[in-house]
């Protein structure tokens, strides 16, 4: 079963405030759920359904595309603090950049999450897939919110890159997703 930290839950809720979309998240999520995103921070984790539900009804709201940005901007403004130094550690012990950081998401993911497990399989230097897989499937709106975490990866790693939303997998419980970049070339020094 998966789960979330009170800190995850907790960006999200940041982010959601920031755009204004909280009071009616509120609305939409069940009495469980609303408890946990006004005092995120009472539970070492969440069960993973108050971020499900969080993001179902972002999804409902403002579109799925919203899901993944909302992810995206809880990795950038509240959660780099737990994730960013464990990936500069793994950018540092083997460089790789962008590659390096998606070979080991499931450490990442243990920084913010439990009940997951992270895939990555390569499909050439810059290309890939990452396939995340839980115990039990998880609601469509997952995927986005895998898509904005992956899109963060990608900016943190000063790539430019697209991450893709494939078909699931294993009965719903996996989500798959491509994930490609460009390398910048290496400018030759000057004479």
């Amino acid at each position: 079963m998966h789960a979330h930290k009170g800190v995850t839950i907790q960006a999200v809720v940041h982010v959601l405030e920031r755009m204004g979309a909280l009071l009616g998240v509120l609305g939409r999520v069940s009495p469980g759920t609303r408890v946990a995103l006004e005092y995120p921070h009472h539970k070492r984790f969440h069960p993973g359904s108050v971020l499900d539900e969080t993001m179902a009804a972002v999804a409902v709201l403002h579109g799925a595309e919203v899901v993944g940005k909302v992810m995206y901007s809880a990795m950038e403004h509240s959660l780099e603090g737990i994730v960013a130094p464990l990936a500069r550690v793994f950018l540092a012990m083997k460089g790789g950049g962008c590659a390096a950081l998606l070979e080991r998401l499931e450490l990442l993911i243990g920084a913010g999450a439990m009940g997951f497990q992270a895939k990555w399989v390569a499909e050439g230097n810059n290309e890939g897939r990452i396939v995340v897989t839980t115990d039990e499937a998880l609601p469509l709106e997952a995927d986005y919110s895998w898509k904005g975490t992956l899109q963060y990866l990608l900016a943190f790693s000063k790539v430019d890159g697209s991450v893709t939303i494939l078909p699931r997998e294993h009965g719903g419980r996996a989500c798959v997703l491509r994930v490609s970049w460009t390398v910048a070339p290496v400018l030759a020094a000057s004479q």
